[in-house]
């Protein structure tokens, strides 16, 4: 799986556009904002949103957000690939990818992400 979505699949969209999707376990509310960490507990980021594939009805990427400042100002947006996450809770998410790492691979625009 590469690191960038191909976003003209259409069967991949955001969760918070989607109300096909129907991720419960946990509610995607409640993993918004969550701390997105790396193994060796630095925080890469904090989660906004995630990628779907509507036709298996899978999450396959995390959007976390880096950096930024008053009303995001100087945020960066990346993709992790959901077979990077080693463990998640209430409070965090792991990743297997340091924030050095998370920042050079599958960035977004804020534009091309739609908030």
């Amino acid at each position: 799986m590469s690191d960038q979505p191909d976003l003209s699949d259409p069967n991949l969209v955001r969760v918070s556009d989607s109300a096909q999707v129907g991720i419960s376990n946990p509610p995607w509310q409640e993993l918004k904002e969550r701390k997105v960490l790396d193994v060796g507990g630095e925080e890469v980021g904090e989660l906004t949103n995630l990628y779907i594939d509507v036709s298996w009805k899978k999450v396959r990427y995390l959007v976390v957000k880096s950096g930024g400042w008053i009303a995001d100002l100087g945020a960066k947006y990346h993709t992790i690939p959901i077979e990077q996450v080693v463990e998640y809770d209430e409070d965090r998410i792991v990743v297997d990818r340091s924030r050095e790492q998370a920042e050079g691979v599958g960035e977004f625009e804020p534009e091309v992400l739609q908030y």
